[in-house]
């Protein structure tokens, strides 16, 4: 998203607001729908206001939600730095960088669990990369000695960081940081092009907020008893769902939330 900053400007963050916060908000409150007749179909009950809250991200009925309350926030956090500095792209990531912080900080004081915080810096700390990134990878790429010393560096952080990693959410962050330094490092040097892996990037979203319905559906017929059909029969179900939903999804964007210009 830095990267769309920075080449479209204000008008491309004027736009986040519908074309990605409003859109996967829909996308995720069609999801819970499904979860709510799933429930009813179940005979699985909730109550009113956790039922109503789930359709917010606050609360669940059965399906993941964590991540997209973060994700929301982030949006809303990113087009708020970059419209108050939509001149100035360093201050904007300044800005956001310290939103980040007190989202998190927030999260703990609402009681929220530690996944709901423990990776958030991680968005920011993506930006920055793309920010700096012509300067970052002139430095590590010019040569081999510093390459290898950035990853012996960043597998020494990632190794101290896991060991502490409990000790506070400032360590926490660091050995987060220090495993996407590695996964970054590692992209430099090698490139991954798995058809498999490429299809499932593309319904990422699905597979994640969907999955547990066939998960729930299943364990109620009982087929949780034989581990590997379970899991075969999940996530074939959840794949066919993801893309069906996707598909579907791919056509409400297109008549609500990124329609095309008239000519």
């Amino acid at each position: 998203m830095m990267c769309s900053i920075m080449k479209k400007g204000t008008p491309y963050v004027k736009g986040i607001f519908r074309r990605r916060f409003l859109s996967l908000f829909a996308h995720f409150d069609i999801a819970v729908l499904l979860f709510l007749l799933m429930n009813l179909a179940l005979g699985i009950r909730t109550k009113t206001r956790t039922t109503l809250l789930a359709f917010t991200t606050w609360e669940s009925i059965g399906n993941s939600n964590w991540y997209i309350t973060a994700v929301l926030c982030l949006y809303l956090m990113l087009i708020v730095s970059f419209l108050i500095f939509r001149k100035h792209r360093l201050p904007g990531l300044i800005a956001m960088t310290v939103l980040t912080c007190g989202l998190a900080f927030a999260l703990i004081k609402v009681g929220k669990p530690a996944w709901y915080y423990n990776t958030l810096i991680l968005f920011p700390l993506g930006m920055w990369y793309a920010y700096l990134k012509k300067y970052i990878d002139k430095f590590v790429m010019k040569n081999n000695y510093i390459y290898t010393l950035c990853v012996t560096v960043a597998v020494a952080a990632f190794a101290v960081g896991h060991k502490y990693r409990s000790a506070g959410l400032p360590v926490y962050w660091a050995w987060a940081s220090a495993f996407m330094l590695i996964v970054v490092l590692a992209s430099m040097k090698i490139k991954i092009g798995n058809p498999a892996l490429s299809m499932l990037g593309k319904h990422v979203f699905s597979v994640y907020i969907l999955q547990r319905i066939p998960m729930t559906i299943f364990k109620r017929l009982g087929l949780v008893n034989n581990n590997l059909n379970y899991f075969v029969l999940c996530f074939a179900a959840t794949l066919l769902m993801a893309i069906v939903f996707d598909a579907l999804m791919k056509k409400l964007d297109a008549k609500v939330f990124t329609p095309k210009a008239k000519a």
